[in-house]
């Protein structure tokens, strides 16, 4: 688990006040740390802040933006707020302010659950099934930004990542259990090899902490990885994280992922898909993250033990036929 209170409280101080000036406001404000990237716990964090009036802000921070990563994100902000703004339950999340130097910018904080807390702790389908209604919605929405087109699917990246996985890794998973999943991928690419399918504005990252479910309002934030590329990308980003729920073998599809909440997610979801990709994406994609469980991770996490576990149950189901 990230450590939130280890930072460099002189230099979040600095942009702290940076950030009170831009706001003509005398008193300091108070802050702290709510979130911290595991992949880049020193650079990449999140601070929440609280001003005397009472309006709550996220100052996201990025100490190695040599990339213009956030000024770009910001940029994405400013083009996506007014677009959704004409939208009466899916918005984005209101950008405030950007530091001349890039390193940090703010946006408005919404206190509510992400679609991730509502997915992993909801007790019955029901209630899970509509965050993955709202997220169809929102996603049709953001895809709704730009016109669409039509192109080829590649789907050669899949194995190349699972090559590199491989050649990196020793993974939990033993050979005599991944090959067959390997084996049955290059057979259903061969029939999918010139297939065609909706090339969009695409989040890039859309997985479910990324969306905040507000009352009667779904936020979507976190756009460093926006790009155009097929619809079905963003999708599997969302979907996978069904993996998590218990059901029984009749109630999961050739995907791998719950009939039910598959379903509610295309209520709202209304652009063409094929889904003979999309359902060959999920089991790329679920497939590439339990060969990223090594042996080493797996003997030290007992998260990665779950996720290998219901990994593992829900590959077996999706692989007892082709696509």
């Amino acid at each position: 688990m990230v450590n939130l209170f280890n930072y460099d409280e002189t230099l979040i101080s600095k942009f702290i006040h940076e950030f009170k000036e831009s706001l003509h406001s005398s008193p300091e404000l108070g802050y702290s740390c709510i979130y911290r990237s595991s992949t880049f716990p020193k650079s990449r964090q999140v601070f929440g802040t609280t001003t005397e009036d009472g309006r709550t802000f996220a100052i996201k921070i990025d100490t190695e933006n040599d990339n213009g990563r956030l000024e770009k994100e910001f940029g994405v902000l400013k083009e996506l707020f007014p677009y959704f703004q004409e939208k009466e339950q899916t918005q984005v999340i209101k950008p405030i302010y950007l530091s001349p130097g890039g390193q940090f910018h703010v946006t408005e904080f919404v206190d509510h659950k992400t679609a991730m807390q509502v997915i992993y702790s909801s007790k019955v389908h029901t209630q899970a099934g509509q965050a993955y209604r709202r997220a169809g919605q929102w996603l049709h929405e953001l895809h709704s930004f730009k016109p669409a087109r039509r192109d080829r699917f590649w789907f050669d990246w899949m194995f190349e990542e699972i090559d590199a996985i491989l050649c990196r890794v020793m993974p939990q998973a033993s050979a005599s259990e991944y090959r067959p999943y390997l084996e049955q991928m290059h057979r259903d690419a061969i029939q999918l090899g010139n297939c065609e399918d909706t090339v969009v504005f695409s989040h890039g990252d859309f997985h479910c902490d990324n969306l905040i479910l507000g009352r009667g309002v779904t936020y979507g934030l976190d756009f460093t990885e926006v790009s155009e590329k097929l619809a079905v990308y963003d999708i599997v980003d969302f979907l996978k994280a069904d993996v998590f729920r218990v059901g029984t073998a009749d109630e999961i599809d050739r995907s791998g992922i719950l009939t039910h909440n598959k379903d509610m997610f295309f209520r709202k979801y209304r652009h063409p898909v094929n889904h003979d990709i999309l359902d060959f994406c999920i089991r790329g994609r679920l497939l590439i993250d339990w060969l990223k469980v090594s042996k080493d991770h797996y003997a030290r996490s007992s998260f990665l033990r779950k996720k290998f576990a219901c990994l593992g149950d829900r590959l077996s189901l999706a692989f007892c036929s082709s696509i």
